[in-house]
């Protein structure tokens, strides 16, 4: 059965259009009014097999006649409508059914009454929704419902009868801002549920819910739609493969089970899921680290996935992926585990042989049934009440720092002791285990442990050591991994950097029910200068020195500056006096949006010769004999007029097509980075597009041309996802090794991730060396002392790079667009670099 498209009216409308009144009222023929909202979906629960009776009085106001829609539907009901007119007793429209899907062009000042009746098949509860909304007849046209837009015979029939309500095979602006929700069932025994293309759903910007169950797709495209919350493509008939819901950046469910052919998954900036559901696909990595939100994660029955990173996941409650190729899992980041379930269930021996726990403060269920696992470290999980560990490897198990343990069922290992921290209620173990109670008063601190890898401290572990004291048992150990807290100060080119872990075990948790801390603390080398290549800042005269710079890569603000010889003087032959002639352009500098043109007019005394042109680049602007200057592409050339040995230029800019406006904050940035060859446009030079986002690939490119195109000390890249032939390939090998960008933890680089504004301040805040702002005073109250990039925004507000917004904001999340980028890195070169 199909659900009602939701439709949003404003309340302003509402009030043009007339008033709405509804009331609703039990048993067989009831009459009353209240107000109503036009577009609100009203839902009831009908348990009984009794009809109830709902009824819409609704006055339509005088010259606003238009398209109303009724809706009403249910779960197993039967339905009845009836319209009526000026309060006639015969209803002027009657339909029955168990679904009413109506809707009628209504005049101006006349008065109609909307009576459903609805009652429940079945004795269990089951909801009526009610609906009425309108649609403006004046809305402009969007889009030409044919086989070109919506291919899919099916889905094109449900666009025409459900969404396209005044049937002119078009679709308005009103009807499409009404489809909220789609949902599908597709029933074997009827082809017209079949759903086999979905080409066109991406009209449906408003769309919040796409829901098909049973689907026949083979592949979907919901790209860009950014208001879609739900996805639910589930139970795969024809061999889904490929699914493409990336830019989807208000998706929280996203759920796709049961297509075991599906190989294929794009969710890029889909950074908000919660919920993620995958079993029984095929596909063969799933990257999480973007989500931080992630809450539910499924990825079972899938052979071909091999491992799975979760160390970005902090808030996640529940984990299913049973039936799968996986190795291992380290789950000492994911400290809100409500749940784990890790089980093989068909039949063979599990791949997983470790699972690393942490401090999981509120894990209570553990599943890990037949896997590999030769150890299980449930020491630091206090609220643990259930552990299915059966057919593993185990030798051991210490539940004795599980004090709410009930229900424990380990049979089919090498267990000869199961410590235990009292009575477990439900315990099936192999016959001749030993139980063995311990309290805290049985263990004794030893001394702490730690792994520590300073390359990369999110590595570093630190360990709590105990030994049982209980007779018999002194020989049993145990090692919690503590919490850990880490603070790093990165090195200078003069000072000495320091890594700093704070190590943490509470006494709730702690073996003795002590509490215990560790700290240790690293140095790092000071990085020395690296300088760069000596350029002439003031040029040697004849009597006067010049002056040359060099400036520190590892920190900008570091310079060294020396002095140029003064220059000899060269006796010079007496001149002699040249014709009288004169060259003059009626312009010095001209500005030309690519695709125009413009003549320049020269002006010539003393000679009858004819004037030559001459452009400096012909890729960006040529001239012809007559001194016609084309625009090519955006950029800058000199055009040179020559008659009788005399020159005279003009300067001319060649503007991107979209960016022509010199009010606009951006348009003196744009072009004097395009003519320093800094950033480049896009159709062949001719459009900058400045709303676009800014990538992180663009960026450190841009800064990288910026400061001269530098050579890599290296030509190897550390990251996995930058080839040799991307165009970005040196600068984010060189913007690496200056440390202005840094990869993600898998070994990548993110080239397509959208570049933050934060992410962009900070950049340029190591690429001048992370200077020290010269005040703590902070002017943006989103901006935190605890944020990384605090003091980044600090020093690039003094410095005149970042203004922030009128709010009092900075707005670190949002996306850095290409005409913001282009400002920050202009602004960077006239105030630091000078």
């Amino acid at each position: 059965m199909g659900r009602m498209v939701k439709t949003i009216v404003s309340t302003a409308l509402a009030a043009i259009l007339g008033m709405c009144a509804f009331q609703a009222v039990s048993g067989t023929d009831a009459r009353a009014a209240a107000e109503v909202e036009l577009g609100r979906e009203y839902v009831y629960s009908l348990n009984t097999s009794e009809y109830n009776t709902y009824t819409f009085d609704l006055h339509i106001a005088a010259g606003r006649g238009g398209y109303y829609l009724f809706e009403a539907d249910g779960d197993d009901l039967n339905l009845e409508f009836d319209l009526y007119c000026n309060g006639e007793e015969t209803p002027v429209v009657t339909r029955t059914g168990s679904e009413i899907f109506y809707y009628e062009d209504l005049q101006p000042s006349t008065s109609y009454s909307f009576v459903v009746k609805g009652k429940a098949k079945y004795t269990y509860d089951n909801e009526l929704r009610i609906m009425v909304s309108y649609i403006d007849p004046q809305s402009p046209d969007v889009v030409t419902v044919n086989d070109k837009t919506f291919p899919d015979p099916i889905f094109r029939n449900y666009v025409l009868t459900r969404i396209d309500i005044d049937g002119d095979m078009t679709l308005s602006e009103a009807e499409i801002f009404r489809v909220r929700e789609i949902y599908f069932k597709s029933d074997e025994s009827d082809d017209s549920t079949k759903y086999y293309d979905l080409t066109g759903i991406k009209f449906f910007k408003e769309l919040r819910t796409l829901y098909y169950d049973n689907n026949y797709l083979t592949s979907l495209d919901v790209s860009g739609l950014d208001k879609l919350e739900r996805l639910s493509v589930i139970w795969g008939k024809n061999d889904l493969r490929s699914v493409n819901c990336s830019g989807c950046s208000s998706l929280k469910t996203l759920e796709l089970q049961a297509n075991d052919k599906l190989s294929d998954l794009n969710f890029k900036g889909c950074n908000k899921i919660e919920i993620f559901n995958l079993n029984g696909s095929s596909v063969p990595s799933i990257d999480v680290a973007s989500l931080p939100e992630l809450r539910e994660l499924r990825c079972g029955k899938n052979r071909v996935i091999k491992s799975i990173d979760l160390s970005h996941n902090p808030e996640l409650v529940r984990l299913y992926i049973q039936d799968t190729g996986i190795t291992g899992l380290d789950l000492t980041n994911n400290t809100n585990l409500y749940e784990i379930n890790v089980a093989e269930y068909e039949e063979k021996e599990g791949s997983i042989s470790y699972i690393k726990f942490g401090y999981q403060p509120n894990l209570k269920t553990i599943n890990c049934y037949r896997q590999s696992l030769t150890d299980l470290d449930i020491s630091s999980c206090p609220k643990l009440t259930s552990i299915q560990c059966g057919k593993n490897k185990l030798t051991s198990l210490d539940c004795s720092n599980n004090p709410k343990l009930q229900s424990l069922s380990c049979k089919d290992n090498k267990i000869g002791t199961v410590y235990a921290a009292g009575a477990i209620s439900d315990l099936n173990t192999d016959p001749g285990v030993e139980v063995v109670i311990l309290s805290p008063s049985d263990w004794q601190f030893t001394g702490y442990g730690w792994d520590v890898d300073n390359a990369d401290p999110s590595k570093t572990v630190a360990y709590a050591n105990f030994k049982c004291t209980k007779a018999g048992h002194t020989s049993h150990m145990s090692s919690q991994i503590m919490k850990l807290k880490i603070l790093v100060l990165d090195p200078t080119c003069d000072e000495t950097g320091l890594i700093e872990y704070l190590a943490s075990l509470p006494d709730s948790v702690s073996r003795n029910r002590e509490s215990l801390s560790d700290k240790k603390s690293f140095e790092s080398p000071a990085k020395g200068h690296d300088w760069g290549a000596w350029k002439v800042t003031t040029k040697a005269t004849v009597g006067k020195n010049g002056e040359e710079t060099r400036i520190c890569k590892n920190d900008s603000s570091h310079k060294q500056t020396r002095k140029i010889a003064v220059l000899t003087p060269t006796p010079t032959a007496k001149p002699t006096k040249a014709a009288s002639v004169t060259l003059k352009l009626d312009k010095s500098k001209a500005d030309i949006i690519c695709g125009k043109d413009l003549t320049l007019k020269a002006t010539v005394k003393g000679t009858k010769q004819a004037v030559t042109w001459k452009s400096s680049d012909t890729k960006v602007a040529t001239v012809d004999k007559n001194g016609k200057v084309t625009a090519k592409m955006a950029g800058a050339v000199t055009v040179t007029a020559t008659v009788a040995g005399k020159t005279a230029t003009c300067k001319v800019t060649v503007l991107y097509k979209d960016v022509t406006n010199s009010k606009d904050f951006w348009f003196e940035p744009t072009n004097y980075l395009t003519a320093k060859g800094v950033v480049k446009g896009y159709d062949n030079q001719t459009k900058f597009k400045p709303a676009n986002i800014c990538t992180r690939a663009q960026m450190v490119t841009f800064i990288w041309r910026l400061q001269g195109e530098p050579k890599p000390k290296t030509t190897t890249c550390k990251f996995k996802d930058v080839k040799k032939t991307d165009y970005f390939y040196k600068a984010c090998i060189w913007g690496n090794e200056n440390h202005i960008v840094e990869g993600y933890k898998d070994g990548t680089f993110g080239p397509q991730i959208n570049c933050a504004r934060k992410h962009a301040v900070t950049f340029l805040w190591r690429l001048a060396g992370t200077p020290k702002p010269s005040s703590s005073k902070n002017k943006f109250k989103d901006v935190k002392k605890s944020d990384y990039f605090y003091k980044a925004t600090l020093w690039a507000s003094e410095k005149k790079i970042l203004a922030g917004y009128d709010d009092g904001t900075f707005r670190p999340n949002g996306n850095c667009l290409r005409r913001q980028m282009v400002t920050f890195l202009y602004k960077y070169d006239k105030y630091v670099n000078g």
